[in-house]
């Protein structure tokens, strides 16, 4: 597995495979209206402020932020396919304002005294591409103006389980000697067929097979969300988030001093949820926290297990991965049997080597399983 960072990637292969399609803007402003709605963010709470939108990719996100006429948008870009990108994008809708400035440069380069009302950072901080995302985050918190909101994504193994072992599948099927363009050929017919049965899906199919399934960098360092409410706890408190897994019954009045403590509160909401990130399409009780974190442990477990394996190429690891996704599914089953069911096939389709394109094909439960993948987290800035 070659050691580069997300952005060496793209930059290598002069690509930026985050685009998505659109074939109805307002529908996909409606999408995003939504989004920042459950984040605690409404159109007018934008107007006239400033926003600092890092790693925008190809700016399709951005198309809805500029459209609620910010005083002030900077986006920071580093991938120089993804900066043309916006310019064509923002041409193709006639975004054309003195108040948007795109900037080629990674957030450590970018230069800026000043501090903004918002800012926002999605599918980086999450990304297993970015080699320290605890030191980005505390760089992105510099931007943040006192009483502002910061918006990023978080990530964690559960919620990526489903897309790691589809990454496995894909490894084994293609070779490391293959283009690009011939990895994606392969996987194509094999994975496209899963992401048609995903509901809202709006990525590029090819896209998100490179990023997800071919991308080297994408078995590295995730961001959770423990992770983002631990990191710089005396700065920035939990506001909300998508999916709105947090509700809290105490009253206001005694919402002050050491009893606030909204991180804490995210937290706690965050370990008794956290097999509802396993499934978007099922919405469960609270689980008891312990056996949670034994399904997390097992999950990272997977993570690292896969990692090693596109290292070294070792096919005995895949027997620790196969024994950590049974345990998985021990726990699983007792919350949701059709999950259970879905991965059970991963363990089955495993039991064939040499792995072959058609055999993933039969699968009849495991094609429609995906996760809650990214969250995304609003922090508010003290």
């Amino acid at each position: 597995m070659n050691e580069l960072s997300l952005i060496d990637f793209y930059r290598k292969n002069e690509i930026s495979p985050v685009r998505q399609e659109i074939p109805n803007l307002d529908q996909h402003f409606e999408r995003r209206a939504s989004l920042y709605r459950q984040l605690g963010i409404l159109p007018a709470f934008l107007r006239g402020r400033t926003v600092l939108e890092v790693g925008p990719g190809s700016g399709h996100n951005s198309l809805y932020t500029a459209s609620l006429n910010p005083e002030q948008f900077v986006l920071v870009e580093p991938n120089p396919q993804g900066v043309k990108d916006i310019y064509n994008l923002f041409d193709q809708y006639n975004i054309r304002s003195s108040n948007i400035h795109i900037v080629s440069k990674t957030i450590e380069e970018y230069q800026d005294d000043k501090t903004y009302d918002f800012v926002f950072c999605e599918g980086l901080l999450g990304a297993a591409g970015v080699p320290n995302p605890g030191l980005l985050f505390k760089e992105l918190g510099k931007f943040v103006s006192p009483g502002g909101v910061m918006v990023i994504t978080c990530m964690d193994e559960t919620a990526y389980l489903s897309e790691l072992l589809r990454r496995l599948i894909a490894q084994l099927l293609i070779q490391e000697e293959d283009t690009l363009s011939e990895k994606v050929a392969k996987l194509m017919p094999v994975f496209s067929p899963h992401l048609s049965q995903l509901q809202g899906m709006t990525r590029r199919h090819d896209d998100w097979i490179i990023d997800n399934l071919i991308n080297p960098t994408v078995c590295g360092q995730l961001f959770t969300i423990p992770d983002a409410l631990t990191t710089l706890p005396d700065q920035f408190e939990f506001y909300a988030s998508s999916p709105h897994f947090v509700s809290d019954w105490r009253w206001y009045k005694n919402i002050f001093g050491r009893q606030k403590d909204l991180n804490k509160q995210g937290l706690n909401q965050y370990w008794s949820n956290l097999h509802n990130l396993l499934d978007y399409r099922y919405v469960f009780p609270e689980q008891d926290v312990t056996s949670n974190k034994k399904l997390y442990s097992l999950c990272r477990s997977i993570r690292f297990a896969i990692q090693q394996y596109e290292k070294d190429r070792n096919h005995e690891i895949l027997s620790d991965i196969e024994e950590n996704l049974q345990q998985c599914i021990m726990i699983v089953k007792k919350i949701s049997p059709d999950t259970a069911f879905a991965l059970s096939e991963v363990l089955e389709l495993f039991s064939h080597q040499p792995l072959e394109a058609s055999q993933v094909a039969k699968m009849r439960k495991f094609p429609a399983l995906f996760g809650r993948g990214q969250q995304y987290l609003s922090l508010s800035r003290l």
